[in-house]
């Protein structure tokens, strides 16, 4: 497997189309039983937005992980 000993959590189904990002966000990090991380690859518009809107969801966030070049 390459990384001896990794164990993933199997990602969640996602079965709506049309969610916007903010609420997906907002959705998945409240209802997940564990803290999540997040792997940024672009604008952090979304994410100022979530926790703009919901402060709650810092505190179901472990860890943020920014990508950048």
């Amino acid at each position: 497997d390459g990384i001896t000993g990794l164990e993933l959590a199997e990602a969640p189904r996602v079965n709506q189309l049309f969610q916007d990002s903010e609420d997906f966000l907002k959705e998945l990090i409240l209802t997940s039983e564990v803290p999540v991380t997040i792997l940024c690859m672009g604008p952090l518009t979304d994410l100022a937005l979530l926790l703009d809107t919901c402060p709650a969801a810092a505190g179901h966030i472990a860890q943020v992980v920014f990508l950048g070049g």
